[in-house]
C-alpha cells in the first residue's frame, strides 16, 4: 500500500527558487563592467594558454551563452579574412576545405570579432582580438566524430580603412 501524499500547498505558499518551467531560474545578465572583465579573461587565456580548449571553454561558458552579448555585435564583411582563415583551417585539417559560409560579428567596444565558418563536412569557430592582433580557430568535423582541432594565430592589419568598419 502506498503512503498517502502530503496535502498540496496553495500556490502562494509554494517556494519558487525555480523558473515557471521548473528549470532553475537563469542567472542575471552581467552588466557592462562584468562583460569587459569576462572578455579580458578570455583574451588573457588566449595569450597564456597551452591548451586552447580552455580558451574556447571560457568563451562559451562566460560569454557564449549570454544572448545580450552575442546579439550586441554588428555583422561584418568577412571576405578579407577568408584569405587567412581558410589556409589555416586547411593546414589544421590536413586537407583542402571548401567554405560554404562564414558569419562574423564585430563588437567594436571590445575590439573583438567572433563567428562561425562552415565548410563542407567541417565547422569552425573563430575569435579575433583586434587590439592584441591574436585569434583562435577551433575546427571539428561536422558530425563531431573526431577531435576538435585548435589553432592560435597572430595577425596585423595590412590596410587602414578611411572610416571605422561597422
Amino acid at each position: 500500500m502506498k503512503p498517502p501524499r502530503p496535502p498540496r500547498r496553495p500556490p502562494s505558499q509554494t517556494p519558487s527558487p525555480r523558473g515557471s518551467s521548473g528549470r532553475p531560474a537563469p542567472p542575471e545578465d552581467p552588466d557592462a563592467e562584468e562583460i569587459r572583465a569576462l572578455v579580458a579573461n578570455v583574451k588573457d587565456k588566449l595569450v597564456q594558454a597551452d591548451d586552447f580548449g580552455h580558451v574556447m571553454d571560457a568563451f562559451f561558458e562566460q560569454l557564449g551563452t549570454n544572448l545580450r552579448f552575442l546579439t550586441k555585435g554588428v555583422r561584418i564583411d568577412e571576405r578579407p579574412l577568408l584569405g587567412a582563415l581558410v589556409p589555416l583551417a586547411e593546414q589544421m585539417a590536413t586537407r583542402p576545405l571548401h567554405v560554404t559560409e562564414m558569419k562574423l560579428v564585430r563588437l567594436h567596444e571590445h575590439h573583438m570579432m567572433h563567428g562561425m565558418l562552415y565548410f563542407v563536412g567541417w565547422l569552425g569557430v573563430v575569435l579575433l582580438f583586434e587590439d592584441i592582433g591574436m585569434g583562435i580557430l577551433a575546427l571539428s568535423e561536422a558530425d563531431l566524430r573526431g577531435p576538435t582541432l585548435y589553432g592560435r594565430f597572430r595577425f596585423a592589419a595590412t590596410e587602414r580603412p578611411a572610416r571605422p568598419l561597422n
